[in-house]
């Protein structure tokens, strides 16, 4: 059990104010015309979208998955835009990634023996190559010119990757009696 001294100095955690306890007022940020004082969206809150057309397909033999997107981008935000983040989650299986090198690997199950991560084999839009840079689990896309506010971009990334025998946070596979079940969450480029 903890004593009502105890809770008190929990509360006070070292570097806070003595007038600080975890039942003080939260420190919000002040309302303003995109978020409210509920937090609730206001008069000028805005929201990106993305849209994807996917042909994928599984090889369950060489257990490979391979596909090609179009992705069209709308920007609703004010601001002109000139890259984009795209999510490439499969990587975070390699041997290199953060999270592989973090704590010996336990955040993620440590290695697969599938462990190429995401294999790009085109980045590009109205038939040009986009540059790209890959940090990780995350592929930064560089536009060939600013995306105005409003404006439209589609671009198209073909890809595969090889699935890992083991479930890891809903991805990999799990022989049972009655077969294999395959599971596949965050299985394509996705805008972040």
């Amino acid at each position: 059990t903890i004593t009502a001294q105890g809770r008190d100095e929990f509360a006070r955690a070292p570097g806070r104010r003595p007038d600080v306890t975890i039942f003080s007022p939260l420190d919000l940020p002040t309302p303003n015309r995109i978020r409210t004082g509920s937090g609730a969206p206001g008069p000028d809150y805005w929201q990106q979208r993305v849209d994807y057309r996917i042909d994928v397909t599984l090889d369950p033999t060489t257990r490979t998955v391979t596909g090609k997107e179009r992705v069209t981008y709308h920007n609703h935000s004010p601001e002109a835009l000139d890259y984009l983040w795209v999510h490439l989650e499969q990587n975070v299986l390699k041997p290199d990634s953060i999270g592989t090198l973090t704590n010996g690997g336990d955040a993620v199950g440590g290695p697969s023996e599938h462990s190429d991560g995401v294999t790009l084999a085109h980045v590009g839009s109205g038939g040009k190559d986009l540059p790209y840079q890959v940090y990780d689990t995350m592929m930064r896309v560089e536009l060939p010119q600013p995306l105005a506010a409003g404006g439209t971009f589609e671009f198209d990334v073909a890809w595969s990757f090889h699935v890992p025998s083991r479930v890891f946070r809903r991805y990999g596979t799990m022989n049972v009696k009655k077969g294999t079940i395959w599971e596949l969450a965050q299985w394509f480029p996705a805008v972040a």
